[in-house]
């Protein structure tokens, strides 16, 4: 087995790259590759936290915990399969472990569960874009107009690119705004308790019910950077395992201070004004700070929704095309596909956490949490007892969410 200072991806890289027409790897720093995969983290599900809240202070907070902990043992067992199996992607190290017969399995597992990833952004992106137009009447406050129009104009283009590298210089203005959003939460709970007092009789700590349920599909999508992780160590500056590692953890670490503080400051303001969907629309939306604040995470969710895009583009072309290269029309037109196919089924409900339940709930944690265990338990030769002891409780809890959002999904919210 190879030791932590070995490399994860050398000069055998190099080489694919050149053959995808792709940047070479290694030439982001640390901070650089951080601040992308914190893109693809929070994104999608952030909106939705303040929400998971009326679940329990206390519960959400240990869920959120609990599964980021999940999250980040499944981003290590990715990184010494990486070690061991020098797998350029998620679905190369499926290969690996199985064999190229059974690889369109976890190609399509991909496809459906990124696809319903960037049906979510685009759903977001509608949904908000309408309270910043002052134009009322037909098509300016129909979320579908705004859906289309948005992923063809902003969201397409930022997908031709070959390599996520050309995404890092504009994953910071995401990162920023996301700090801008834990700000404005904080400053709308500060002068409400000044304005009106504050209610601790209204705070629940712990509460069994449907949102409970739906919190493991949102909160399962919180910390979900695996397929990018790969593309990620490819394009790090000396990615070593250690490196690699201390990647993952920064990503989750941070990932769970922004969400749980906007969530937070969220729920104890707004409290029992929460509903089903964005909570910036339970804000007041003719202030000038809720405004900036909603076109701020409008950048975000267009910066994030490329970063979906991409792997599941991997996954279309690899079932396509195998091994061989692709031309730049295909690249694109590929891209575009997904984008657009993505944005009609957004037009088909406005029920955000249905799909938050469907993706997150039934797709997810197989893909999150269960499969880099069986990769790990199945591909690197040396495992000490306690790491297959881990895994197995790992699997164990992974197929209960998934069961148990599925029934959610069944029964309706």
């Amino acid at each position: 087995m190879l030791k932590e200072d070995t490399q994860l991806y050398t000069t055998d890289l190099v080489s694919i790259s050149q053959e995808e027409n792709e940047e070479p790897p290694g030439r982001s720093t640390l901070f650089g590759v951080l601040i992308l995969l914190l893109n693809t983290t929070i994104g999608s599900g952030t909106l939705l936290i303040p929400y998971c809240y009326k679940c329990g202070l206390a519960l959400c907070i240990t869920t959120s915990f609990a599964l980021g902990v999940i999250s980040l043992w499944s981003l290590w067992m990715l990184i010494d399969c990486a070690r061991e199996t020098k797998a350029r992607d998620y679905s190369h190290l499926f290969t690996i472990t199985f064999g190229r017969k059974y690889n369109w399995i976890m190609n399509i597992w991909i496809t459906l569960c990124l696809f319903g990833t960037v049906i979510i952004y685009v759903l977001w992106i509608g949904r908000l874009v309408k309270h910043l137009v002052p134009l009322k009447g037909k098509p300016w406050d129909v979320p579908a107009f705004w859906n289309f129009l948005c992923a063809i104009v902003l969201i397409y283009p930022l997908t031709i690119f070959k390599s996520l590298k050309h995404l890092e210089s504009w994953s910071g203005i995401a990162v920023f705004f996301i700090l801008w959003l834990i700000v404005f939460s904080l400053y709308w709970l500060i002068k409400g308790i000044h304005d009106e007092g504050f209610t601790p009789e209204k705070i629940v700590y712990f509460k069994i019910g449907k949102i409970f349920i739906s919190t493991f599909g949102i909160m399962s999508m919180a910390y979900d950077c695996h397929c990018n992780i790969f593309q990620s160590l490819r394009i790090l500056k000396d990615p070593y395992p250690y490196r690699g590692k201390l990647l993952s953890g920064l990503v989750v670490l941070i990932s769970f201070i922004l969400y749980n503080a906007f969530g937070i400051f969220a729920y104890l303001h707004l409290f029992d004004k929460l509903g089903a969907g964005a909570a910036l629309e339970y804000y007041p939306l003719d202030n000038w700070f809720t405004k900036v604040t909603i076109f701020g995470v409008i950048v975000i969710l267009i910066l994030g929704g490329p970063m979906m895009v991409f792997p599941t583009r991997y996954a279309i072309l690899d079932m396509l095309y195998g091994n061989k290269e692709v031309s730049t029309l295909t690249w694109n037109v590929t891209g575009a596909l997904i984008t657009l196919l993505a944005t009609a089924c957004a037009c088909i409900s406005n029920n955000i956490v249905f799909f938050f339940d469907l993706v997150g709930g039934l797709l997810t944690p197989g893909f999150v949490f269960t499969m880099p265990c069986v990769f790990y338990l199945k591909n690197v030769t040396e495992k000490r007892w306690y790491n297959i002891v881990i895994c197995v409780i790992v699997i164990i809890i992974s197929v209960a969410a998934t069961i148990a959002c599925t029934y959610n999904v069944v029964t309706g919210n």
